[in-house]
C-alpha cells in the first residue's frame, strides 16, 4: 500500500475570500457616509448612443463575470438590485440611454444562451452527466 503524502494530510485551502461588489464593480459604490449602503448604479452617459451602448455591454460582461466567479446566495439577488437603482436615478431625472441598454441586451444575451441549454432536449443528460 502506497504511503500518504503530506498533501493528502494537508487541511484544505480555504476558499478565496470574495470581494464586496461595491469594491469590485466599476459601476457601483458604496454611499457615504459609511454604513448608508450601495448605490448599484453609478454610471453617466455620454450622450453618444453607441459609444454608451458599447460601455453598458462591457458592464454587463464585468457583472456576469464577477457573478460568475463568485457565486454567492447574496449575488443571486444582484441583478435586481441593479435594476432598482436603475430605475431610482430614471425617477431622479437621469433618463434611459444607450449604457442601460447595452447593459439590459448584454445580460439578455447570456440569459438566452443559457435558457437554450436548459431547454434543449438533451437538457437532462447534459446536467446528469
Amino acid at each position: 500500500m502506497p504511503k500518504p503524502t503530506a498533501a493528502a494530510n494537508a487541511a484544505p485551502l480555504p476558499a478565496p475570500k470574495v470581494p464586496h461588489y461595491a469594491d469590485a464593480l466599476s459601476f457601483m459604490a458604496l454611499r457615504k457616509p459609511r454604513g448608508s449602503g450601495t448605490d448599484h448604479w453609478v454610471v453617466s452617459p455620454t450622450g453618444h448612443y453607441s459609444a454608451d451602448y458599447e460601455t453598458g455591454e462591457r458592464l454587463a460582461g464585468e457583472f456576469l463575470t464577477f457573478i460568475g466567479t463568485y457565486p454567492t446566495v447574496g449575488h443571486s439577488t444582484l441583478l435586481t438590485c441593479v435594476l432598482k437603482a436603475m430605475i431610482e436615478h430614471a425617477v431622479a431625472g437621469q433618463g434611459w440611454s444607450g449604457v442601460h441598454a447595452g447593459f439590459a441586451s448584454g445580460v439578455n444575451q447570456y440569459a438566452m444562451a443559457v435558457a437554450r441549454i436548459i431547454a434543449s432536449p438533451n437538457a437532462e443528460e447534459a446536467t446528469h452527466a
